[in-house]
């Protein structure tokens, strides 16, 4: 299991739970993956569908052969009234540490629609809320439109796919 003393946990101010890290010799794509962080990356039914690995050094990486499209990992229990929808799993960690709620991490903006139509008919009550990465709020507000939910935004001014994760590493929790 992780702790909060993993690299990227501590760097982005993150929660262990439901990861892992990985220890051996596996390399992905030239990037050696001893000592990652692992995110689970569950199908609708909660099923384990893939992984992203996170090293403390280099690039992320995904289970080769396993799609991630369609897939997420929730953070911070079983949605109900809210839930904050975000492309990576250190803003995932950042808007439910904000706000208390779960928050749904996409594993990139091209799952995002995907996940908040799927969260949408899964929970036709819930209220989705968005989280837009600087120069992404565009997609972001047709996304919560399309699913009748809300998206916010970085403040103006944020430098391109600034996210409130940055805002959280850079300026504490209340900046969220």
């Amino acid at each position: 299991p992780a702790t909060v003393a993993h690299p990227y946990i501590d760097r982005k101010l993150g929660l262990a739970d439901g990861c892992k890290v990985y220890r051996g010799p596996l390399t992905v794509a030239g990037q050696a993956l001893d000592g990652a962080l692992l995110v689970p990356v569950h199908d609708a039914a909660g099923k384990l569908q893939s992984w992203q690995a996170i090293p403390a050094e280099g690039e992320k990486r995904s289970a080769p052969g396993a799609p991630i499209r369609g897939g997420r990992f929730v953070v911070g229990g079983e949605v109900e009234d809210t839930v904050y929808i975000a492309e990576g799993v250190a803003t995932a960690w950042s808007a439910h540490q904000a706000s208390g709620k779960p928050a749904v991490c996409t594993f990139g903006a091209g799952n995002t629609e995907t996940i908040a139509r799927a969260i949408r008919a899964e929970h036709p009550q819930a209220r989705i809320v968005v989280v837009a990465d600087a120069g992404k709020e565009a997609d972001a507000e047709r996304i919560a439109a399309a699913v009748g939910g809300a998206f916010v935004a970085m403040p103006e001014g944020s430098p391109s796919n600034a996210d409130i994760n940055d805002a959280h590493v850079r300026d504490g929790l209340q900046a969220v």
